[in-house]
């Protein structure tokens, strides 16, 4: 969420926010899904009925497809920001390396000059191992074609996980 704060601040001005945090995955056979199922639970935690706009970013755009998926009626349209999401699942396991290294290369292009936001990214390796790991077992585009929302993708030229391409195929499932 550190890196988030800027446009939580800009959604403020007539929003209420909720910033959730990546949660700690289980060793489920797909723990994305399993995370999706806990929407409900989260939303009355934090107080809130209806229908919510999900935002995601990078991992968190794949919970967002998955709690969209696993709850329609509380969500009222996703947006997926360089999501890690990608359609036909994640590359294989087998290519799960490959996958960390672009990942490791990323953050440290993107936290150069800030140490204390490089440590950080440093200090969640194993984090970042699970996510990537249950980012395998969860089909993307079986997702967004299973969510009746609006759901509207963003992606860039700089991001070094997701390229626009992977993005776009990912917008390309949408209904």
């Amino acid at each position: 969420a550190l890196t988030l704060d800027g446009v939580v601040r800009a959604f403020l001005a007539g929003h209420r926010v909720a910033a959730l945090d990546a949660p700690e995955l289980g060793a489920g056979d797909d723990p994305v899904s399993d995370w999706g199922q806990r929407l409900p639970a989260t939303l009355r935690a934090a107080g809130v009925s209806g229908a919510v706009h999900l935002v995601g970013w990078s991992f968190g755009a794949t919970l967002a497809l998955a709690a969209a998926q696993a709850h329609p009626a509380r969500v009222a349209s996703v947006t997926a920001v360089c999501p890690a999401a990608w359609p036909g699942g994640a590359p294989p396991l087998r290519d799960l390396a490959a996958l960390m290294a672009r990942v490791r290369e990323a953050v440290a292009r993107e936290t150069a000059g800030e140490p204390a936001l490089r440590s950080l990214f440093a200090a969640n390796t194993a984090r970042a191992w699970d996510q990537c790991r249950a980012l395998t077992r969860f089909d993307a585009a079986a997702a967004a074609r299973r969510v009746d929302r609006p759901l509207l993708v963003v992606a860039g030229d700089v991001d070094g996980v997701v390229t626009p391409r992977d993005a776009g195929a990912l917008a390309a499932c949408a209904r």
